[in-house]
């Protein structure tokens, strides 16, 4: 059996439960600033990699719009001004594959499977996709 967990945030529970963290928030401004269409982030494990991808998500992701007005109160990404018209504007799509480790291409395949249709419905839900066309 395949275990995942699409919505989770290691940045989010640290915040809402008061864990102690560094604030790394000036990434967020940095990476926003380097005005790529891709960016590849490696780093060697246990150097904060999922941590920073939740905060990020926190940040742009419109699904966290009432919530996320809290959980940067006081980090470094709240000094800066021009960066306050993207807090929660947009929908993000956030997929991680570290729960998918199986024995088998097909196994991997089926989580995948489970994985994009549970964003697919989520995102259904809050309207994302009200204005595409219909495909067969």
């Amino acid at each position: 059996m395949v275990m995942y967990n699409c919505s989770n945030s290691i940045f989010i529970d640290a915040v809402n439960n008061g864990f102690p963290l560094v604030d790394k928030s000036g990434f967020i401004k940095a990476l926003w600033e380097l005005n790529e269409k891709v960016c590849l982030i490696t780093r060697p494990r246990r150097f904060g990699k999922t941590m920073n991808l939740g905060m990020l998500d926190a940040y742009l992701n419109l699904g966290y719009k009432e919530e996320g007005k809290e959980w940067f109160k006081g980090m470094e990404i709240e000094n800066h001004e021009d960066m306050r018209r993207l807090r929660n504007a947009f929908p993000v799509i956030r997929m991680s594959f570290s729960d998918l480790r199986t024995g088998s291409t097909e196994s991997f395949m089926n989580g995948l499977k489970t994985i994009t249709s549970e964003i697919y419905k989520n995102f259904k839900e809050q309207g994302a996709f009200d204005d595409a066309p219909e495909y067969d």
